[in-house]
């Protein structure tokens, strides 16, 4: 029973962070950075950061492809500095999650000078989707749309075609060490 159960190997890494801050967009009619080397951004107008809570785990990657609000920004004025911090602690991307999982084990054979050992690795073993960053770069981009409907650019966009993260993948080794 114990050459069954015993001497199997158990390891993990897993990965917990924060969401990254999402920068204050820069302004686009001032021309301050042309003087002094240094853009000004956006100004808060006092509206709520995102139109959806990015943390929710309710936003439908196919219909909910806008998250970030343009109404929450208004820009300077042409030759007037804002008043803006380039980043705020409430206003970030969701939090990141990742879990990697193995189990192994080795076989001794002919008095431990050959080995068989076989190993399971599993890659984000929790199936977590990661979507990526919305662009944050102008709040008064217009939005773009493909012949379909989906939307393809502007401000809060979340790139569901080529950037959602998330599929589970594993793989099996096995090795014979002599």
């Amino acid at each position: 029973m114990r050459y069954i159960t015993g001497d199997w190997t158990l390891g993990g890494i897993m990965t917990y962070r924060s969401g990254a801050q999402i920068g204050v967009p820069a302004s686009q009619l001032s021309n301050m950075g042309a003087y002094t080397f240094q853009n000004t951004r956006y100004n808060v107008s006092g509206q709520p950061y995102f139109k959806l809570d990015p943390g929710c785990h309710c936003i439908d990657p196919n219909k909910d492809t806008q998250v970030l609000n343009p109404a929450a920004w208004t820009d300077v004025s042409q030759g007037q500095w804002g008043f803006t911090a380039p980043t705020y602690s409430n206003y970030r991307w969701v939090r990141g999650a990742n879990e990697q999982l193995s189990l192994g084990r080795a076989f001794p054979f002919k008095e431990n000078r050959v080995r068989f050992e076989v190993r399971v690795e599993m890659f984000n073993a929790f199936n977590r989707v990661t979507l990526p960053a919305p662009t944050s770069t102008n709040p008064t981009q217009t939005p773009t749309f493909d012949n379909t409907g989906r939307q393809t650019g502007g401000f809060g966009f979340i790139n569901t075609v080529t950037g959602i993260n998330g599929a589970r993948t594993g793989q099996l080794v096995a090795r014979i060490q002599f």
